[in-house]
């Protein structure tokens, strides 16, 4: 990314000195860690995140023709509420 010149030793002594914490932050309880409304706030952006990432993947891959109809599913699809949990 930087040209830095990076020997691979040294790329896995940090990745195995780091990849225990890696898994437990994966892994920790976001109820826990916040309230009601900002759990809200979290999983409705990763909801949207979401619904934008199939978007560019479908223009990426596909004419916009497809992406016109995968558009047109979405307006004529019912609305979706994830329950949010508290």
């Amino acid at each position: 990314m930087y040209n830095a010149k990076v020997p691979p030793p040294l790329i896995s002594n940090v990745t195995d000195a780091v990849s225990e914490d890696v898994k437990l932050w994966q892994a920790r309880l976001i109820d826990a860690l916040y309230p009601p409304e900002i759990r809200k706030v979290i999983y409705t952006t990763n909801a949207i995140e979401s619904m934008s990432m199939s978007i560019r993947k479908v223009t990426k891959t596909r004419s916009s023709s497809r992406f016109l109809q995968f558009l047109w599913v979405l307006s004529i699809s019912p609305p979706v509420h994830l329950p949010v949990a508290d």
